[in-house]
């Protein structure tokens, strides 16, 4: 990976049972769906339960097989074989029950990723899903480790070490998200691996009363260990298993969950100064309960959008997504705010937009990469300034290549699983809208083709779309309304074409007519406005006086 380091989440729940696991794996699959290399690591090594997951189980089953110390080879046994390694390593290298001298703390990435299994890969270059996984049940590490207890590992054995090494120098480095499986309860599992470990904590709990309680001491707990961070400890809340029954009851449990919540707040903005604080990102997601999946492990994502949970676990992903890139989206969003206030030729907005562009680049953020791309040819063209065009062309090619498409490729063989689609296609539309401005027609036709195409292989619903569909209605509206207003372009250059090269009328013309008219009918079934009656009757009447 390059300058911008990956993102470290850490699943925690005060009691068990309330999903959890089930939310890891998840978010895992719906982050891969959406093109980021993810890893998952279960850290949960008395009660592990990623293994036992569709894909996941297939793809460890080998691996975690107990296997006696002395003829386990590296990369066998999950998490619990690092652990038993680096305890053994503080006996007397005669007293150790492994053959090799491996040491795990001591180790480096290319060792350390002999543990990991692939579970899934994405059809985009870089769109996948690995496991570290806790190990065998059966595993004499899980004695060990229940002897000496998770704090001495931590401490006298080199655990923490061992742990923060592999994040800083493995899981930062090669992965977009790491997802941690933790603990329950209120131990030192929970100081470290929520309190120390992440950049991001995913709590969750159940509306009872116990697991609201219990949350706010884990809360309380993780803020001990604040003054040892680097960096303020987001979290992001979900509440579970919320029935579809006793509205009145279930209302007061929200109730109770938005007053800890506002209380967690109240204590962060207390502090304030250079003391690092938990930051509540946004409103609690919630996860309806659901049967089936109270008594299976199952994976919903990418292939069950219609289950009632399925829509949560999108929700986090994007959550996730859009806390990694925050930093670039406000520059981008500041430029936009500053090219409506001073005017797009201002040179503070091409500053932002140049140093949002150079950022995107180093966190292999292709999408922020078109945004400024985008950006920086309609600043170009609304000040009248040349090379407005080539930003466009070099923001067709990055979209071409985020969607896993050679150079000639059509775009019905496009990647439709990855999100933000809305602003690759004003890239593609304003490219074909600057080509006719500047006169190069049959450019200008292929381009509004292309921004049609486009639109066409992205008309389905993608369930598992981070970025559009909660608001589906409404991006559905603005496709259509892209798609018509394309047409009704492409269709006026074809006949200016038509009637200035002496072309021969073809029946394509008038079917293209058409196209474009039931287009706007669907668009505004009660009408559209006098100009484009007119733009309309004008195509007509040209059509047919070239049918002559």
């Amino acid at each position: 990976m390059a300058d911008v380091p990956g993102t470290i989440v850490s699943f925690y729940s005060y009691k068990g049972g309330v999903g959890r696991t089930m939310s890891v794996v998840n978010v895992a699959m719906t982050l891969a769906e959406n093109g980021f290399r993810v890893l998952v690591v279960d850290l949960d090594l008395l009660a592990p339960g990623v293994q036992d997951y569709p894909l996941f189980h297939e793809a460890v089953e080998s691996s975690i097989k107990y296997v006696s110390p002395k003829k386990r080879e590296l990369g066998v046994g999950g998490m619990l074989d690092l652990v038993e390694r680096q305890i053994c390593s503080s006996l007397k290298k005669k007293e150790r029950p492994f053959q090799d001298p491996f040491v795990p703390a001591k180790g480096d990435p290319i060792t350390w990723q002999k543990w990991k299994r692939r579970v899934y890969e994405h059809r985009t270059p870089d769109g996948f899903v690995d496991v570290l996984p806790a190990g065998p049940a059966t595993h004499q590490a899980v004695e060990i480790l229940a002897h000496v207890g998770w704090y001495k590992f931590l401490t006298k054995h080199g655990g923490m070490e061992l742990i923060l090494s592999m994040r800083d120098r493995w899981w930062r480095k090669e992965y977009d998200f790491t997802l941690i499986d933790s603990r329950t309860g209120l131990s030192d599992y929970l100081r470290f691996c929520v309190g120390m470990l992440p950049d991001v904590a995913v709590v969750i709990a159940g509306l009872n009363e116990q697991n609201l309680d219990g949350l706010n001491a884990a809360l309380q707990g993780v803020e001990e260990v604040l003054p040892y961070r680097e960096i303020d400890l987001n979290v992001i809340p979900v509440l579970s298993l919320i029935p579809s029954a006793e509205l009145d009851l279930v209302g007061d449990r929200f109730l109770h969950a938005e007053k800890l919540l506002k209380d967690i707040r109240t204590r962060a903005d207390a502090i304030g100064g250079e003391q690092r604080t938990l930051r509540i990102l946004g409103e609690p997601v919630r996860l309806p309960y659901v049967a089936t999946l109270a008594v299976a492990e199952r994976l919903v994502v990418p292939s069950d959008p219609d289950a009632a949970i399925f829509r949560p676990y999108v929700r986090i992903a994007e959550m996730l997504a859009r806390h990694k890139f925050a930093a670039i989206d406000n520059l981008i969003d500041e430029a936009i705010y500053e090219g409506s206030a001073a005017g797009l030729d201002n040179e503070r907005v091409s500053g932002l937009i140049k140093e949002a562009q150079v950022m995107s680049a180093n966190a292999f953020y292709v999408y922020g990469s078109i945004h400024c791309q985008k950006l920086e040819g309609q600043r170009l063209t609304y000040a009248q300034l040349p090379d407005g065009v080539k930003y466009f062309e070099e923001a067709r090619k990055l979209i071409r290549k985020r969607r896993g498409l050679e150079p000639d490729e059509p775009w019905d063989k496009a990647d439709a699983s990855i999100g933000h689609w809305k602003i690759e296609l004003e890239a593609l539309v304003f490219y074909a809208r600057v080509l006719a401005a500047d006169k190069a027609r049959s450019k200008a036709i292929d381009a509004f083709r292309d921004a049609i195409d486009f639109a066409t292989r992205f008309e389905k619903r993608n369930h598992a779309d981070m970025f559009t569909d909660r608001d589906w209605d409404r991006y559905s509206h603005e496709m259509l309304f892209t798609k018509a207003f394309c047409e009704l372009g492409r269709l006026e250059l074809q006949i200016h074409v038509v009637e200035n090269d002496g072309m021969v009328k073809t029946p394509a013309l008038k079917d293209n007519l058409e196209k474009t008219r039931r287009l706007f009918q669907q668009l505004a079934p009660h009408g559209i406005s006098s100009d484009l009656k007119k733009r309309l009757e004008d195509c007509d009447q040209a059509v047919s006086q070239l049918e002559r």
